[in-house]
């Protein structure tokens, strides 16, 4: 059993990426949209992280991923560090997808987890993964909401209570904002990653020809209302909403 912060991520629009594309065209997406994404983001997250002596890059190496059909998790073990990589991984992860016409929801939670390598498979347990996937599944948008205990940790430390403020808020490029993010139970505030700051995502029509690339249909009241929140959030996070 170990305390980690956990990112759970389902694929939004799932059942038409499998329905109306060829299973071979639908392992070619994966690879793509995924794997190469994951395989160029971490030299560059080492790059970017290298640059801030703070920081450094040794808890980046921790980060396990995880993919099981329409689930994506992230499991990074509780370190001084660990949070904001697991943020920043989020965000490049998040924005890439989206580029490529696969948009994500996320929740992101810390608690116990247990990654079980047995003959017979892997299992993956614990209440840090319930917890992150129920505020996955709370979301009405394609966003990544994170749990304000995966702060409270880190400001019970000196080392690190002022860490989250400079990066996460304070920063040019912030990896955080405070959001009311449009949830199945209302609108809540909360810290939401901003998945709006590469050059990846350069317009409205980006976000929304997302969620219809590779064959997805957008006729749903349901994914018409979630296109609707994402695109809310895309403006305000641009500041154009005034």
């Amino acid at each position: 059993m170990e305390q980690s912060y956990v990112a759970f991520f389902d694929i939004l629009g799932f059942k038409d990426l499998v329905s109306n594309n060829s299973h071979e065209n639908l392992v070619e997406i994966y690879n793509t949209v995924f794997y190469e994404t994951l395989n160029m983001n971490e030299p560059i997250m080492k790059m970017i992280y290298k640059a801030i002596p703070l920081l450094g890059t040794k808890d980046l190496e921790t980060i396990q991923t995880y993919i099981i059909s329409d689930s994506i998790i992230f499991i990074q073990p509780v370190s001084k560090k660990g949070l904001l990589y697991l943020l920043a991984m989020s965000r490049i992860f998040s924005s890439s997808c989206i580029a490529e016409g696969v948009p994500l929801r996320g929740g992101i939670s810390v608690g116990n987890v247990t990654v079980l390598n047995e003959g017979y498979g892997t299992t993956v347990i614990g209440d840090g993964l319930v917890k992150a996937h129920e505020i996955e599944g709370n979301q009405s948008w394609a966003g990544i909401v994170v749990d304000e205990e995966c702060f409270k940790i880190l400001n019970d430390d000196p080392e690190t209570a002022g860490m989250v403020k400079a990066l996460c808020e304070n920063y040019s490029a912030p990896l955080i904002k405070k959001y009311n993010a449009v949830t199945k139970k209302g609108i809540i505030e909360s810290y939401v990653v901003d998945w709006t700051k590469y050059d990846l995502i350069k317009s409205e029509d980006d976000v929304l020809n997302s969620f219809s690339q590779h064959n997805k249909s957008i006729d749903n009241p349901r994914v018409k209302e979630i296109i609707s929140n994402s695109l809310e959030f895309y403006k305000y996070a641009k500041g154009l909403n005034k």
